[in-house]
């Protein structure tokens, strides 16, 4: 199989048009596997993600956003299950973007290169490219390996971007946990108030204290917009007291929040 960028213009046609299924999978495979080489840091689906899909596929969802797309596999896994959403990728880093564009046809996934916050403005990032190990923002923090260069990013607030392209309801937003994920979580606060954005799932690498504390920070900020945060494991969900049940040994954490007026996704969980 050849590589993305020599594969003819009329193979990516029939890749966008629609016509071929077999062709979008084969053609995803490959530019998910040049994210992975070249490389940009990804981050793949887990069991418990898969899990949370699989229960929402019941339901039909519209909107979909996944912030820091990374890979792609999780706008994969949604394309597979939820054949009438409009998926919004937020993604900064310029590698990423290129291939995601690649990979999805326009009509179904909308690639955006921009951060969310709770206010807009620009923001200047370290990038490095093509070295796996930092290939990746970084958000203020020491670079270890390789020399970055110097980005700059354009951060939206939530809500201004919905208002903008008049989308009135998220079912779905899907984000990894880090530093700056309060702030991007506060950006749609009218959403979270009016109970416009249903299921939140929040995926965690809990590795230090500070990743703790983000995880304190963001549970308290989803309790304050009334929603039902639970653990999710590969047997199924704990509402009850999620962080109870948080193994120290264990680095990788998922988590769903419901809004609590959403009672039709909270059926489905349980």
């Amino acid at each position: 199989m050849p590589p993305p960028d020599e594969l003819p213009s009329s193979a990516i046609e029939y890749n966008l048009s629609g016509a071929g299924a077999l062709w979008r999978r084969i053609y995803r495979f490959v530019s998910f596997a040049r994210l992975r080489a070249g490389n940009t840091e990804f981050v793949s689906v887990s069991p418990e993600q898969y899990l949370v899909l699989d229960r929402l596929s019941k339901s039909k969802l519209h909107s979909i956003f996944d912030i820091n797309s990374a890979d792609g596999q999780f706008i994969n896994a949604c394309v597979d299950r939820f054949s009438t959403a409009k998926i919004h990728s937020f993604e900064t880093d310029p590698i990423a973007c290129k291939w995601l564009e690649r990979a999805f046809p326009a009509s179904k996934v909308s690639i955006h290169r921009l951060g969310l916050s709770s206010k807009p403005g620009l923001r200047v990032i370290e990038y490095i490219a093509n070295v796996r190990e930092t290939s990746t923002l970084i958000h203020g923090s020491p670079v270890k390996n390789g020399k970055p260069e110097k980005i700059i990013i354009e951060e939206v607030v939530g809500d201004d971007f919905c208002k903008k392209h008049n989308l009135v309801a998220i079912d779905l937003l899907n984000v990894n946990l880090d530093a700056h994920t309060d702030r991007a979580l506060k950006g749609f606060s009218q959403k979270l108030s009016a109970g416009s954005l249903a299921v939140i799932m929040l995926n965690c690498q809990l590795r230090d204290e500070q990743d703790y504390l983000n995880l304190r920070l963001v549970s308290d900020t989803l309790a304050s917009f009334l929603f039902r945060i639970g653990k999710v494991t590969k047997k199924g969900f704990n509402f009850d007291r999620p962080f109870d049940s948080i193994d120290p040994t264990t680095v990788g954490h998922s988590f769903v929040a419901i809004h609590q007026s959403k009672k039709e996704f909270t059926s489905v969980m349980t």
